[in-house]
């Protein structure tokens, strides 16, 4: 089981929806999956374009590569891969201290617990799969490129709990009991479930 952002971030989201991104199942994209995933991208842009004209943070979209985190700055899009896992970050601060810390870009107004339980969980297993010290992460939020920083330790237990639901769900064949709920409606897989659900009574 090598473990995604598509993975962790739908899993948060609903287990069953998890699973199925595990087994390689593809549903039908929805308009608001599409949408985020624009403003997202244009989020991005504009946060590197708030460093333009500095010297420090300073922006790259290098691959993860331990010997880059000696340079003070912010570096974009880094990919934490082996076997386990394969991870993007949207980005990482480094401070020139031996602690790095993650960032999570949205494009909206608002912070989520979900945007924070995800870069927590992020953050967790490049942690325990790179040993890297990491203490704090950042959300990086709204058209004026605010920033809210959280600790990770405030999500231990949350994250030993969905990482003990991920082992438990993702390695099994049988498929896991699932219901409705709030992210539904703007699933991709919306569609087949109700008929499943329908089929329950």
């Amino acid at each position: 089981m090598q473990l995604t952002n598509e993975i962790l971030y739908d899993f948060i989201h609903c287990s069953y929806k998890g699973y199925k991104k595990n087994k390689n199942q593809i549903g039908n994209v929805s308009d608001y999956q599409k949408l985020y995933n624009e403003l997202k991208r244009v989020q991005k842009i504009n946060f590197e374009k708030s460093f333009s004209g500095s010297l420090s943070p300073k922006i790259s979209t290098l691959a993860f590569d331990i010997p880059m985190l000696k340079e003070i700055g912010v570096r974009a899009n880094l990919y934490f891969k082996n076997t386990n896992i394969d991870l993007m970050l949207d980005g990482i601060e480094f401070t020139g201290t031996k602690n790095i810390t993650p960032l999570f870009i949205t494009p909206f107004e608002k912070v989520t617990i979900t945007d924070k339980l995800f870069l927590a969980l992020q953050a967790h297993f490049i942690h325990t799969e790179f040993n890297l010290s990491i203490e704090n992460c950042k959300v990086i939020f709204g058209k004026n490129i605010r920033q809210t920083k959280f600790k990770l330790s405030s999500f231990t237990k949350t994250i030993k709990k969905v990482i003990g639901d991920l082992n438990r769900i993702l390695p099994n064949d049988n498929t896991p009991t699932f219901g409705r709920n709030r992210h539904c409606q703007i699933c991709e897989f919306q569609n087949s479930c109700i008929e499943k659900l329908v089929e329950r009574d």
